[in-house]
């Protein structure tokens, strides 16, 4: 059950009546509890480390380390109100991403804390008092030793600000917290000498205990190290600031090892150097890799330039971008050089930015990988092709960074658009080879077809006209006109023959049409009417329902169409049956409609969808003979037209075909 209001007034009073009876407030510092918040500063690696006796409604600085001049705040909205409130360890990693903190003045003026982490200090009764709290001006992790040692530092000061009493047994806390530290911890009196060392110290430097004490640590510094770590120390007790440096030592054992040392001066309540206390850490490890990290970083560097791939990298929270030496030259800017994100992006050329931008966007919320070829402009100029490859790292489940490879791929892209550019042009050459040779082909078919429309029609007339010789010689005048009669019908096909395959010639390689004129729609029809042998003439009917008197089309080839369809039909009708020609219009699209119907027995089913095809004819027909070609040339042109011919009505009654000739609005 959760406490009442009532319950919460008066654990806070009792934790206030703790703290007076311990008559904290106000009183002079404690070299101990300096000692002891500095070695907190030290194992958390944080600038500043305070001691805080948390009044009713402000905070007082039992210890100070690192703000100087400070003796306490307000207590509403501060980091330590809410440790006591919880009552247990609290770390803050980032205070402007705390709504807790964000707007606090301590964030947002000066001192700009980021990173807070605390433990409570407890009365002697279990009351939190305070807080031992580390600070710092950057966001900040602790690791889980460093999570303890602060427990525990503020577990030793709760025990030293219990009584006087109780400050041999802190300083044994204080020993065994610097015990099981992973750090190696020292302390020295005001001339630098040790006093004390811990196992792991001793462990550093391969000394024990009793080697430890005064000035023996300096005999295992590395000969070439040693004159700058004494001039470094030196100089640190005698102008009393901090001591802080990486240095080798060479063990007893024979064995280099890389040390960082820190060390901080301890003050009594006059400011005088009692003192000092510090952390040593084996780094050698890290040095190493440190130092196979540049060697590998200088591998890549030159492997890059050889190979013209450079790398980079971006960090999502601060939004800091890393170029490799490789990248730097690809941009066209000095090695070493950090740009911001505009300026990053700003090195695509403008049609590609969108594209970098959402894709970044789009790899942050999905997590997918991307690899881009697109355009850019180097730093000095140069426009060019750059291939982009990234992906992202995720810690915690959240996206980190950004990391990838970048290339100059110009010289590529330029070999692969000359290539396509190659297959493109092949490729036409190609189409046009084949247009060629299927144009000569269909050229060769068209002196085929006119040897075969024009030589059997003429041997016809050539022997109707010798009947009609011999029917003159023998005296018989009915005979002799029905012979002409023949002859002239002979030489009336040969006439629309030769003209079906001069046309379907000229047609096949024309893609246009001739510029067009206006032509007298009744004349048309006349002319047209007049190329029909005479005998048919009269069984032509006109009906026109259309006011169109001028039609722009080219005369000749419409004539050539229209007689196609007047000779089909007067040919696929019984004889003395009328033929009709209809004349209308249509408003969508503006259109003239030319229908031909025909009396005859229709059109085979089968054969309709061929129609119009070059060399179609329908098998059972008996009235014609030739390649098909009529039909063909009626839909060639009525396309160059940009019209239509279509079969409007089949069956048994007879057939209509209908030609659309489009007509623009002005006409």
């Amino acid at each position: 059950m959760s406490s009442s209001p009532g319950d919460q007034v008066d654990a806070e009073q009792q934790r206030l009546n703790a703290l007076h009876r311990m008559h904290l407030l106000e009183t002079p510092a404690d070299a101990a509890l300096d000692a002891l918040v500095r070695v907190a500063s030290l194992g958390c690696g944080t600038p500043f480390a305070l001691l805080s006796i948390v009044d009713k409604d402000r905070l007082w600085f039992k210890a100070n380390v690192g703000l100087p001049g400070v003796s306490g705040l307000a207590r509403h909205g501060s980091f330590c109100d809410q440790v006591v409130q919880e009552g247990d360890v609290m770390e803050v990693c980032d205070a402007r991403a705390d709504p807790r903190f964000a707007c606090s003045t301590l964030v947002t003026e000066a001192p700009g804390i980021q990173f807070y982490a605390a433990a409570p200090v407890h009365s002697p009764d279990g009351f939190c008092i305070g807080t031992l709290c580390v600070l710092h001006q950057q966001p900040h992790r602790l690791s889980d030793a460093q999570r303890q040692i602060l427990r525990e530092l503020a577990s030793a000061a709760s025990k030293l600000m219990n009584a006087e009493t109780a400050l041999k047994l802190s300083e044994t806390k204080f020993r065994t917290l610097c015990e099981s530290s992973p750090f190696g911890v020292y302390q020295t009196d005001a001339q630098g000498a040790c006093v004390y060392t811990n196992a792991q110290w001793q462990k550093t430097y391969g000394l024990s205990f009793e080697q430890s004490l005064g000035d023996n640590w300096a005999a295992t510094l590395y000969p070439d190290d040693r004159p700058a770590v004494f001039a470094a120390w030196l100089a640190s007790v005698g102008e009393s600031h901090d001591f802080n440096m990486e240095f080798r030592i060479l063990r007893s054992d024979g064995c280099t090892r890389y040390v960082h040392s820190q060390a901080r001066a301890i003050r009594d309540a006059a400011g005088c150097i009692q003192g000092y206390v510090g952390a040593v850490e084996d780094v050698t490890e890290r040095r190493l890799q440190s130092d196979r990290l540049r060697a590998s970083e200088a591998f890549l560097d030159r492997t890059g330039r050889i190979a013209g791939v450079g790398g980079w990298q971006l960090d999502l929270a601060s939004g800091e971008i890393y170029w490799s030496d490789q990248t730097c030259r690809i941009h066209g800017v000095a090695p070493g050089h950090r740009p911001g994100l505009e300026e990053a992006i700003g090195y695509y050329a403008p049609s590609a930015r969108s594209v970098i931008e959402s894709t970044l966007q789009t790899s942050i919320k999905d997590g997918h990988p991307w690899d881009l070829t697109l355009p850019f402009v180097s730093a000095t100029g140069r426009a060019m092709w750059v291939r982009a490859v990234g992906e992202v790292e995720f810690e915690a489940g959240r996206a980190a960074r950004l990391v990838g490879a970048f290339q100059d791929v110009t010289e590529q892209h330029e070999r692969q658009q000359a290539f396509a550019e190659e297959q493109q042009m092949r490729q036409q050459i190609q189409a046009q080879a084949q247009q060629t040779e299927t144009l000569l082909q269909e050229r060769t078919e068209m002196l085929s077809v006119l040897a075969h429309e024009v030589r059997q029609p003429l041997h016809n007339a050539s022997a109707a006209l010798q009947s009609a010789e011999e029917s003159l010689q023998r005296g018989g005048t009915s005979a002799v006109g029905d012979r002409l009669s023949r002859a002239q019908s002979v030489f009336s096909q040969v006439l629309s023959s030769v003209d079906n395959t001069l046309t379907a010639a000229v047609l096949l390689g024309r893609g246009t049409l001739d510029p067009t004129d206006d032509a007298d729609l009744g004349a048309f029809i006349a002319l047209t009417i007049a190329d029909m042998p005479v005998p048919q003439r009269h069984r032509i009917v006109v009906q026109r329902e259309s006011g169109i008197r001028t039609v722009s089309m080219n005369m000749g080839l419409m004539r050539i169409a229209l007689r196609n369809l007047l000779l089909n039909a007067l040919a696929c009708s019984p004889a003395d049956s009328q033929v009709l020609v209809r004349l209308s219009d249509s408003d969508h699209p503006l259109a003239l409609l030319l229908d031909v119907w025909d009396q005859g027995p229709g059109i085979d089913a089968a054969f309709v969808p061929q129609l119009f095809q070059r060399g179609s004819r329908e098998r059972s027909s008996s009235t014609r003979s030739g390649y098909g070609l009529g039909l063909y040339i009626v839909r060639r042109v009525m396309e160059l037209h940009g019209g239509q011919a279509s079969l409007l009505r089949n069956g048994p009654g007879g057939t209509c075909f209908r030609l659309s000739l489009t007509q623009s609005s002005t006409d």
